[in-house]
Formats: structure tokens, sequence, C-alpha cells
């Protein structure tokens, strides 16, 4: 099973219960952040869901699967911007997966 954050947060779902329920058939994640009224594929932690408890509970069921972060950088930001993003995507990214030991 794929698991995707975002469309999760638009259904209001407790992402870290369907983690739970999902346990061994989870596969594959699709990490993006949203405000829950549309599907904005924002950065995580610049929308509402709850990451800390997602990651609480992908710790839980001993996760290895696919983290795929579907995300973007607008490219109406300036490139060196844009790079700067880019090396704190990937930190952010890093700083997560440490999360899940």
């Amino acid at each position: 099973m794929c698991f995707d954050t975002g469309h999760a947060n638009l259904f209001h779902d407790d992402i870290a219960a369907d983690v739970r329920l999902l346990d061994k058939d989870l596969a594959c994640l699709h990490v993006h952040d949203n405000k829950g009224n549309w599907d904005q594929h924002l950065i995580p932690y610049q929308g509402n869901i709850k990451w800390d408890e997602f990651l609480a509970a992908l710790k839980e069921i001993d996760y290895k699967g696919t983290f795929s972060l579907e995300t973007y950088i607008s490219l109406s930001m300036p490139e060196p911007v844009r790079e700067n993003m880019r090396v704190d995507l990937a930190l952010l990214a890093k700083t997560m997966a440490t999360k899940l030991g």
C-alpha cells in the first residue's frame, strides 16, 4: 500500500492512526502537507498535518519502505533562494528520517 499524507489530510484523517492500521502492508509514502482544504503539496510543517505523531507511528510499526517527498519549490523563487530551499528540504527529509530510528 502507498499512503499519501496530503490526500489523507484532505479527508481529515488521523494519519498516525492510518499508519498503525496499515502496519506491515505500508510499502511507500507520498509525503507532503496541506491545510486540509485542497491538495497543495506543501513542504512538511507548512500545513496542519501533525508530523511528530505521524513519524512516531512510523517508528512504532518499524517502517522501512520508501519515503518519497511529493512537494516542490516554486520556480518563481530566485535561483539562489531555490538552491537554499533544496538544501533545506534535504535537511528536513534527513531530520524526519532520523526520527524513524
